[in-house]
């Protein structure tokens, strides 16, 4: 680990040497996360036992394997495995051949290929369990559910393995019920990274960082530095498109963001109108899940994992990028890799162009969650939260620019009425936030006189039994650290 600096190698090491079954990791956008795991992996892996990383997106999943150089799967996906429908349909296909096993009248033929079929099963299902000495690590811990995070404690507590939640309480939390990353991590004692090294200017890593815990004066940088524009809505969204397109004619990685799902349609379809009118896409093609057309030459999304459809590097996942090359009579398109000119292409079938391809040249900033590009531009409309504006401004390395459209608002955003301009807009903005707090962080809020909120005696499990014997463990001794009187893990 020589070769982190020294905020990643002191948390690195608290982790290592931490006795918990389970530590949280913190740091803020562009600290350098994904590069501490894979330092602490091949520690770990070094003198501990296996690694395996989950997430709660395709991406992210794909982007922690490329850097741990481990196994790495969903959360979704782990739990459907482990404890899920398809662990439930393994116990019972084994069971019906263990009875078969035992039935004399089976010819022997037939019992050994129910053998044959337990044997597999068995280890199929032993894929799907955490070993003891395990490291699981969780990234983007902040946008799993809280019932995820549960399951994938309990499975870790019954293995003796232990289990790492990494992310950013101070981002997009998860779509379900969530609060249980920002209660540990406010809790503590959690492992902290500090030092931004993702921006090239200065400034700019200085002001996210009181921009992050919504701090209006944060604000002010950003508007010295001319990253700030207003304007009519329609008049915003061609500014922001123009700019866009003119960083990617230089070479630049390039975002185009807005919080709402309204807006990214507006400048998805503006953006094929002006493609249509330069002669780099086709004006005919078919009906996207979004409600736009997609032709040949245009960019599009795909929205949901299919593992059916195999790639080069996998499956069709949440979040992917590509090019349209034909669109088929059938109303299917065949695909190309965004940046793989000459790769081979994929037919994506009709029914999932309809439910789950939508344009790509814009997303949400909550579909940004994770990326880092060169540049970003990002409409801000009234009912953005703060931690969408943090995430739209530390995506981009050298640029991120805001376009705030003050006119046409939705009075229920904004009931106090119309804002005066876009300043009040954006302190608007940052005092709302969207962060969900835990069930139980909310009961001590509104039981102070008995903060600890009554829990049943135990909590149901998936009766999903290991398909073969388990060895008996041994008491397993964690390490300990050699300055017992220190510090392991500083409290956030």
């Amino acid at each position: 680990m020589a070769h982190l600096f020294a905020d990643q190698r002191e948390a690195a090491r608290a982790v290592l040497l931490s006795p918990r079954q389970l530590d949280v990791l913190v740091g803020p956008a562009g600290t350098g996360k994904t590069t501490t795991l894979a330092a602490l992996a091949g520690e770990w892996r070094g003198t501990r036992g296996t690694v395996l990383g989950l997430a709660p997106s395709a991406s992210a999943t794909e982007t922690l394997s490329n850097a741990l150089g481990a196994r790495c799967e969903t959360t979704a996906k782990w739990l459907f495995e482990s404890v899920g429908d398809a662990a439930a349909k393994r116990a019972l296909r084994f069971a019906a051949d263990t009875a078969e096993l035992g039935d004399p009248a089976v010819p022997y033929e037939e019992r050994r290929a129910a053998n044959e079929c337990r044997h597999a099963l068995a280890a199929e299902q032993d894929r799907w369990r955490f070993r003891r000495g395990d490291l699981v690590i969780v990234d983007e811990a902040s946008m799993a559910d809280t019932r995820t995070l549960a399951a994938l404690l309990d499975q870790a507590g019954a293995a003796e393995a232990k289990v790492l939640l990494v992310g950013d309480h101070l981002q997009r939390g998860a779509v379900d019920a969530g609060g249980a990353f920002g209660m540990l991590a406010r809790r503590g004692p959690t492992a902290e990274l500090r030092t931004l090294w993702r921006f090239s200017q200065p400034w700019e890593a200085r002001a996210t960082l009181p921009l992050r815990h919504g701090d209006p004066a944060a604000l002010d940088a950003y508007a010295r530095h001319g990253r700030i524009s207003h304007g009519p809505h329609d008049d915003l969204l061609d500014d922001a498109l123009a700019a866009a397109a003119a960083a990617g004619a230089h070479g630049q990685v390039v975002l185009l963001a807005a919080a709402d799902r309204r807006t990214v349609s507006d400048l998805n379809a503006r953006s094929r109108a002006e493609r249509v009118r330069a002669g780099e896409v086709r004006a005919t093609g078919v009906a996207l899940s979004d409600g736009l057309t997609g032709g040949v030459g245009d960019r599009i999304v795909t929205r949901r994992n299919n593992r059916r459809l195999r790639t080069g590097d996998g499956f069709v996942r949440n979040g992917d990028l590509w090019q349209v090359s034909a669109v088929l009579p059938d109303g299917g398109i065949r695909v190309r890799a965004i940046g793989d000119a000459d790769g081979a292409t994929l037919r994506l079938p009709a029914a999932y162009v309809a439910e789950a391809v939508e344009l790509g040249y814009a997303t949400t900033t909550a579909r940004s969650q994770g990326m880092t590009v060169d540049e970003t531009h990002t409409v801000v409309t009234a009912g953005m939260g703060r931690e969408d504006l943090y995430v739209a401004v530390t995506r981009g390395r050298h640029v991120n620019r805001l376009y705030v459209a003050t006119d046409g608002t939705d009075p229920d955003c904004l009931p106090g009425g119309e804002p005066e301009g876009p300043r009040e807009l954006l302190d608007h903005v940052l005092a709302t936030t969207h962060a969900e707090t835990s069930a139980t962080e909310t009961w001590a809020t509104h039981h102070p006189q008995n903060p600890e909120p009554p829990l049943p005696s135990a909590r149901p499990q998936p009766a999903i039994p290991p398909l073969r014997p388990q060895i008996a463990r041994s008491p397993l001794t964690p390490p300990t650290s050699p300055s017992p009187d220190g510090h392991v893990l500083e409290r956030w």
